[in-house]
């Protein structure tokens, strides 16, 4: 694992793969996964998202994508679209890990 460099001191950011991420399950308290999932096909998405699932403890959050995320155990909290003309439309959706599984 890398740690990332943060302007967040009590917070630590821990770089990973997204399909086995090396935090026990149910260990950390969210996921940022900022245009890393836009490289899966649909048939594959549910991987990493179980990923995320599995090491997010119950109530954590993730900041992703929303079409597939209901299915690997998330509610979506809120999302937001930015269309900017000439440019790739782009979405960020925030989601909390359901408490049962």
């Amino acid at each position: 694992m890398a740690h990332a460099a943060n302007a967040f001191p009590t917070a630590d950011f821990v770089i990973e793969g997204l399909e086995s991420i090396d935090a026990g399950t149910n260990s950390v308290g969210g996921v940022l996964s900022w245009h890393s999932l836009i490289h899966y096909e649909p048939g594959a998405i549910q991987v990493p998202l179980r990923e995320f699932s599995r090491v997010i403890k119950p109530g954590g959050t993730l900041l992703a994508i929303s079409a597939e995320l209901g299915r690997a155990g998330f509610d979506v909290l809120e999302s937001h679209v930015r269309k900017t003309a000439g440019q790739r439309p782009q979405a960020a959706v925030s989601a909390r890990r359901q408490d049962a599984r």
